[in-house]
C-alpha cells in the first residue's frame, strides 16, 4: 500500500496560476483576449454615448477597486503618428473610467480588428443593451449609422431588433429645437 500523499496545490496557488495564465493572449473567432495597460486605451468619438450617472459610476469604481474589471472591454487597434500603437475603446467606457479612478494599471480586453462602420455598429448595439443610455444619444448613434454608412431604417432595425417605425421615431427626436435637445 502506498502511503505517500500527493500534495494538492492551495486555493491561492490555483488563483495565482489562473491570473498569470490570463495574461497570455488567447484568440478565438470573437477576437483576442489580452490584459493591457489602462493608459494604452483611448476613448474616441466612436461611441455616441456621453452621459454617465455619477452615483452608478462611483459604485462601479468601488467594485472595480475591490474585485477588478470582471468583463473585458472591447477595443480595436489604433495606429497613431510615428508608429505609436494604442487601442481604441469600442465598448466599456464606464468600466475603463472606473479602472482609471480605482488606479488599476491593467484591464482585460477583447481585441478585434473592426472597421469604423463595424465599431460604430457594435457601440450602438452595446448602448441598446443598456437601460441607462439617454434616448437622444441612442438617436445620435442611429443617425450616424444611417448617414455615414448608409444603413436604411430597416437594416438598422434588423441589427438591433427594433421595428423600423421605432428607428424613425427615435431619430426624429433629434429634430426638436436646440433648447430642448442639448446634443
Amino acid at each position: 500500500m502506498n502511503t505517500t500523499a500527493t500534495a494538492k496545490p492551495s486555493r491561492e496557488a490555483n488563483a495565482r496560476n489562473v491570473r498569470t495564465s490570463t495574461l497570455a493572449p488567447s484568440s478565438t473567432d470573437n477576437g483576442t483576449y489580452l490584459v493591457v495597460e489602462t493608459n494604452t486605451i483611448l476613448v474616441t468619438d466612436i461611441n455616441p454615448r456621453h452621459t454617465f450617472d455619477q452615483a452608478a459610476q462611483d459604485e462601479l469604481t468601488a467594485s472595480v477597486k475591490e474585485k477588478g474589471v470582471l468583463e473585458p472591454l472591447l477595443v480595436r487597434p489604433l495606429l497613431l503618428k510615428k508608429g505609436t500603437f494604442k487601442y481604441e475603446l469600442v465598448a466599456g467606457e464606464r468600466r475603463l473610467r472606473a479602472a482609471k479612478r480605482a488606479q488599476r494599471p491593467t484591464v482585460p480586453v477583447i481585441l478585434r480588428d473592426w472597421t469604423d462602420r463595424e465599431a460604430l455598429e457594435v457601440a450602438v448595439i452595446e448602448n441598446e443593451q443598456r437601460s441607462d443610455v439617454p434616448i437622444l444619444e441612442k438617436a445620435a448613434g442611429y443617425k450616424k449609422l444611417m448617414e455615414q454608412y448608409e444603413y436604411s431604417a430597416a437594416d438598422l432595425a434588423g441589427r438591433i431588433h427594433k421595428t423600423e417605425a421605432e428607428i424613425h421615431a427615435v431619430v426624429k427626436l433629434l429634430d426638436v429645437p436646440d433648447f430642448v435637445n442639448p446634443i
